[in-house]
């Protein structure tokens, strides 16, 4: 055996609580603790450092910073307090913290580094929140997502800090940009159920080639000139979605005297019979044709291979990713009609026949079609790196999608995470961990437990598409990572040595050595607190634990536990919170237990089937023990202490109820204890007496050593260690009372003996009263105690004396203790982990100084108990008055004189007259005094008063006390590196360097380009003052103020830039997008893009538009636009029909009336002739 420490266990279902650093450091979220371990070299155990109570509710996300140890090592976590925190992992101490998200009813789901001084948090309602840790500011994105949404996980770019992507629970994919206000660039949907897990590419490159017989290398460090031709830039250019459609027919060589369509619609509709398998009519000249050969020759060379299937999950058809052309007739077999499906096979038995022929030979006019048909297939080539942010996304649904969220945002590809296995799936609730830990190389669990490594891209050998990494986790795996190794297009093909931490929910955390293939590591966790111990009596090296999660586990230390501590886990139905546990004393794979709602029943190792008794009491169960049956020690029952009473429980009959045990004078039982050999039973009742029985249960005498129940009590063991011979000190027993230990010799115990006189010796050390005993094996007179004071004593019964104390400096509650079974020198306890130290190397600990800082430690514990403080308490919103800003000091104020200390304001002046000098009274303190004093003693005055400042945040008042220093080099370049310039240490910098005052510039620029209301003229003219034109232009599209961008371009880069071109079509898709198409079309011809110039002009319905969008059109030589625009012009002509003019309103009424009295007229006419 060795010294360990075994750490507690991360939570369950939290895809952001285990993080790890570059350097192997694994750090984690337990409970309301922040576990750190640090692997050692020479297979030594594990550093393993527990920061206690960082939270004071649970720990819910831990990240790492990028830059780790360059030059700080920082962990932030969050806790379901809502609080977020900044810890240095060098000195294992708070760095600053951040309570933005107290006040929001919603919970948090997760805070991630974003760069080395930025962390952005979000909630589930999608309220993000981006803070600064150095000048402690934040900003909230409380419409980022503009829409109602559920959020379950972030992950942030480590490529660019500034690209975040959210989960939600539906199943999307959110890529945002957190600049200035924040905008979502892609709203990406794959999954259908909740997403949990995501993982960005540690290359920010595209491992995917554009054809799959190529692969991508890496980038070549030497200057290639680019030399495009004029069909590649042309299909750079293509931008319109319509256009950038995949087709089959996409790249196809053009055959000769093959007749062009010019009906636009005739294509669209001939190209949806294609994709949903219907042959179109056609002439018996017309059979062959370029389409039909391209179709036969992907039957033939189909027919070789098996076809592809579309997946169906859960009822839901899947969408099939097809690796060759976009139209595979495979996929749509399914859909084409009976005669087509007649003639395709037909089709392929004869093109099976012909391509079995060595060559073919063709001749006459159809020798170029039927060149064509059967082309030979291109050569492999390694493709150069494309610059893309490739992102991985797991979801419940037991599927890995991954998206180009650096580019277009479109899906890269697909795959399941699962296999067929022997392995059942226990496990409605599946999820899936993630982690893309090489380029090329991504790890998945499976819902059954077992780790796959996917290869990217896909190879054609599906079933080289994954491997079993390994089989250590028997049910679902909830987290992996690795250390990041972030690549560069120049290296990321590179092999390195990888390792992988996984964590499952059966408790295991392993450490996997992806290199070498086998383990480095693993920790059977303590999943919850442990509550008992317990050793075989026929097998000492095996320990029982028990825990209060209702989990019990079985360790045998007699194996090497150095970097590997293997346990068995039993954790039997409906149990929770083990309070006892114990042994069978005969046969040995029996182990009993009992916990604190009431239940008891026992476990049987082999067949690992448990067994509980009907429910007897309704309380917590103090003690079980196994005992003879009415004297019979060959019977042994199982006795269990609640509520006050004592029963017997018979193993054999499990469905009985169990016997209750008749207590002398109504005795109200706390503890007990059977002696080793059953001839003795102490029953302690809670009013402090001690009644010793015999075998058949009859009372020897009743002693009061305490006025309380004793604690615990254990007997000395019969025999030691690889010795046969009885103890001399078999009849002791050891209990621990409320104010320490005691030793009690129950040798030829009488009625009428006395307790002093039985009484070998009383341990008063602890600050708390002892929680567990345990005897040393190996030698008698030896005994450990633990208590609720964080102290771990050994005892030397024989000398009265402690010579050993372990000091848990965070007060840990040790409720279980055990003696080593293999070595006398180490001493295992347990409460939150499981700890081996040794005696040797820590000496006794007991003197004043050392019991009154405890004491202390213990006063404040208490003070700041979290559930004592946060219960109860109601917060009330005051308004504040607004103040004015306060002044900046220099030196802090003259303390002015007053009744109390005239004498001492005497002495000083006395001494300033006589020329001592030195007048401050304390040195230590900040002295205002010294300010009469030497030069030394002001210059140290302003030092002192200048961190003090700093650690304030008041960074105005340093600037100007450096500056009274002259000394400002360090100030600012300390401003830099914290990223908090201002013009004033922009003004400053001069003094220094014009090095350093460029550098302030570009960060201040930066800085102005992240924040929403700042200038963008102002941004730029910074980063032109330190001649960075081109982040200058950039800024400014970014704001979209396209005319300067494009005026300074123009003025400050040479002609036919390709900034300048970018500038130019950045502003032509923003005015498309906005609906001012001409102003796109000026862009468009002005870099001679008359094609893209053409289709926005062809968006307006104006017969001059119409018109000069045809000659765009023709001078791009694009035909089927120019038919598409002749088709709409044609149609905006016979619009114009004139059509006979419709009177005003006023001329109907005026007409109307006209006609009412020569109505009028007419019949007064015919009145009067009458």
């Amino acid at each position: 055996m060795n010294e360990l420490v075994v750490p507690p266990a991360p939570h369950w279902y939290k895809s952001s609580i285990v993080a790890c650093a570059p350097d192997n450091t694994l750090v984690y979220g337990s409970k309301n603790d922040l576990v750190v371990v640090t692997e050692k070299v020479d297979k030594k155990p594990a550093d393993v450092r527990i920061i206690h109570g960082a939270h004071s509710k649970h720990v819910t996300s831990v990240d790492l910073n990028r830059k780790w140890k360059d030059p700080h090592s920082y962990a932030v976590s969050l806790g379901e307090d809502s609080v977020i925190r900044v810890w240095n992992l060098d000195t294992f101490e708070k760095k600053t913290s951040n309570k933005d998200h107290v006040g929001h009813k919603e919970a948090v789901i997760g805070a991630v580094f974003a760069g080395d001084d930025r962390v952005v948090s979000a909630t589930s309602s999608g309220v993000v929140s981006v803070w600064n840790i150095n000048t402690n500011e934040s900003k909230f994105l409380k419409d980022l997502f503009k829409n109602k949404v559920t959020l379950t996980c972030l992950s942030s770019c480590p490529h660019a800090g500034w690209l975040l992507a959210f989960g939600l629970s539906n199943g999307g994919v959110v890529v945002a940009d957190l600049r200035r206000n924040g905008q979502v660039l892609y709203k990406l949907r794959g999954h259908y159920q909740s997403v949990v897990s995501l993982s960005w590419c540690p290359a920010p490159v595209n491992v995917f080639p554009q054809s799959t017989n190529n692969t991508v290398k890496n980038k070549s460090t030497e200057d290639v000139p680019e030399t495009t031709s004029v069909e590649n830039k042309e299909k750079e250019k293509k931008v319109n979605p319509w256009v950038n459609l995949v087709h089959a027919d996409d790249d196809a060589p053009v055959v000769e005297g093959q007749k062009e369509v010019p009906d636009f619609l005739k294509e669209c509709d001939n190209l949806r019979n294609k994709i949903l398998g219907v042959e179109t009519q056609k002439n018996d000249d017309e059979k062959v044709t370029v389409a039909q050969d391209d179709r036969s020759d992907k039957a033939a060379t189909r027919a070789e291979k098996p076809r592809q299937r579309q997946e169906v999950v859960q009822n839901r058809p899947l969408p099939v990713i097809f690796d060759g052309d976009f139209l595979d007739d495979s996929g749509l077999d399914s859909v084409a009609l009976p005669e087509e499906k007649q003639k395709i096979e037909q089709e392929k038995s004869d093109l099976q026949e012909k391509t079995e022929e060595p060559e073919i030979e063709t001749s006459g006019e159809d020798s170029g079609i039927m060149r064509d048909a059967y082309l030979k297939p291109e050569e492999p080539i390694e493709e150069e790196p494309r610059t893309e942010y490739l992102l991985a996304s797991a979801g419940r649904d037991k599927s890995v999608y991954i998206w180009r969220a650096g580019t277009d945002g479109r899906m890269q590809t697909f795959f399941f995470a699962s296999r067929k296995s022997n392995r059942r799936e226990k496990h409605s609730m599946t999820w899936i961990a993630l982690c893309w830990v090489t380029p090329d190389t991504i790890l998945t669990s499976s819902a059954t437990g077992e780790i796959l490594a996917w290869s990217m891209p896909k190879p054609k050998d599906a079933k080289k598409h994954f491997t079993v990494v390994h089989y250590e986790h028997s049910c679902l795996v909830f987290n992996i990572v690795t250390p990041p190794n972030y690549r560069t297009a120049y290296n990321w093909r590179d092999k390195v040595a990888m390792n992988a931490w996984t964590w499952g929910q059966e408790g295991k955390l392993v450490n996997y050595d992806l290199s070498k293939e086998k383990m480095r590591s693993a920790f059977t966790t303590v999943t919850a607190l442990v509550t008992c111990f317990s050793s075989s009596v026929l097998d000492p090296n095996r320990l029982a634990i028990g825990l209060r999660d209702g989990g019990i586990r079985i360790w045998d230390l007699s194996i090497p536990h150095s970097n590997v501590v293997n346990m068995q886990r039993y954790h039997p139905k409906y149990t929770q919170r083990v309070s006892a546990i114990a042994w069978h004393p005969v046969r040995e794979t029996i182990v009993a237990f009992g916990t604190e709602e009431g239940r008891v029943g026992f476990i049987d190792l082999t067949s690992k089937k448990h067994t509980l008794f009907p429910h007897y009491f309704r309380n917590q169960v103090y003690k079980v023990e196994w005992g003879p049956v009415r004297g019979d020690v060959d019977n042994l029952g199982l006795y269990v202490v609640a509520e006050g009473k004592m029963a017997i429980y018979n193993i054999d009959k499990p469905t009985e109820n169990p016997t209750h045990m008749e207590l002398p004078e109504n005795l109200n039982v706390y503890r007990f204890a059977w002696k080793p050999d059953h001839t003795l039973l102490l029953l302690n009742g809670k009013d402090g007496s001690l009644v010793v029985l015999k075998t058949d249960l009859t009372a020897i005498t009743t002693i009061y050593p305490n006025d309380k129940g004793l604690n615990g009590i254990v007997w000395h063991p019969d025999a030691f260690t690889n010795k046969t011979e009885i103890s001399p000190r078999c009849n002791w027993f050891a209990a621990a009372t409320t104010k320490g230990v005691i030793v009690f010799d129950c040798h030829a115990l009488d009625k009428n003996d006395n307790f002093a006189d039985k009484l070998v010796v009383s341990f008063e050390g602890h600050l708390k009263p002892p929680l567990a005993l345990a005897w040393c094996p190996f030698e008698g007179n030896k005994i450990i105690s633990t208590a609720g004071d964080g102290l771990s004593h050994v005892w030397d019964v024989t000398t009265k004396t402690i010579i050993a104390t372990f000091v848990d400096s965070y007060l840990s509650h040790n409720y279980a203790a055990a003696w080593s079974p293999v070595d006398p020198d180490l001493v295992i306890i347990g409460d939150k982990t499981l700890r081996i130290w040794s005696i040797s190397g820590n000496p006794a600990r007991s003197d004043e100084e050392f019991i009154a800082e405890r004491k202390r430690m213990l006063a404040k514990s208490a003070k700041n108990d979290p559930e004592k403080t946060e219960k109860n308490k109601i917060k009330v919103e005051i308004p504040v008055k607004v103040k004015s800003a306060p002044k900046n000091y220099i030196v802090p104020s003259i303390y002015v004189s007053n009744d109390d200390n005239i004498s001492q304001q005497v002495d000083r002046m006395r001494k300033l007259m006589d020329g001592g000098g030195d007048i401050s009274s304390e040195k230590t303190k900040l002295d205002p005094f010294d300010l009469f004093g030497n030069k030394e003693q002001v210059s140290t005055l302003l030092d002192a008063n200048y961190q003090q400042h700093q650690k304030e945040g008041k960074f105005k008042s340093c600037e100007l006390i450096s500056l009274w220093k002259g000394n400002v080099a360090e100030h600012i370049q300390n401003a830099i590196n914290e990223n908090r310039v201002t013009p004033s240490v922009i003004a400053l910098a001069p003094m220094v360097s014009i090095k350093l005052w460029q550098d302030a510039c570009v960060i201040y620029a930066k800085k102005l380009s992240e924040e929403a209301n700042s200038d963008p003229l102002e941004t730029a003219m910074y980063f032109l003052a330190c001649h960075k034109v081109e982040d200058a232009i950039q800024s400014l599209c970014l704001n979209l103020m396209f005319r300067e961008a494009l005026a300074l371009a123009k003025h400050r880069l040479p002609e036919n830039s390709d900034i300048t071109t970018n500038v130019v079509e950045k502003w032509a898709q923003h005015c498309t997008d906005t609906g001012n198409f001409e102003n796109a079309a000026y862009c468009y011809i002005s870099i001679n893009d008359y094609e893209k110039a053409a289709k926005v002009l062809a968006r307006r319905t104006h017969k001059e538009f119409l018109e000069f969008a045809l000659e765009l059109a023709e001078k791009a030589g694009n035909k089927g636009l120019c038919d598409s625009i002749k088709y709409k012009c044609s149609e905006a002509q016979s619009a114009q029909i004139v059509e006979p003019s419709v009177p005003s309103r006023g001329d109907a009424i005026l007409k109307n009336m006209a006609e009412n009295e020569s109505q009028i007229e007419d019949t007064t006419k015919i009145e009067k002739e009458e």
